[in-house]
């Protein structure tokens, strides 16, 4: 799976809901996410960003942190929720 986040990518996201960005991550690498309920609550955030010739894992890293969220590898599929959120499976190391 971390080889599938090496892909190089181009894009720019203008006012993007949160889900669109991770949607784009998850078709291009063609992995699995998972994202945490309590993300989306209140309605999904969304992302200005314009990355050129990044790989996806530092792209993905970059959404999340304008999102105040981080990621971690689990079972064949990226977990996206909250830093520190006691939800996220045990054993995960969060980035």
């Amino acid at each position: 799976m971390r080889k599938k986040l090496q892909k190089k990518v181009t894009f720019e996201f203008v006012d993007t809901p949160l889900i669109d960005a991770i949607g784009f991550v998850r078709d291009t690498a063609k992995v699995n996410i998972v994202i945490d309920p309590k993300v989306l609550a209140g309605g999904p955030p969304t992302v200005n960003l314009r990355v050129t010739d990044m790989s996806l894992d530092l792209a993905l890293e970059w959404i999340l942190k304008l999102a105040d969220l981080g990621y971690s590898l689990h079972d064949n599929a990226v977990f996206i929720s909250k830093p520190g959120d006691a939800e996220k499976p045990k054993g995960v190391q969060q980035k």
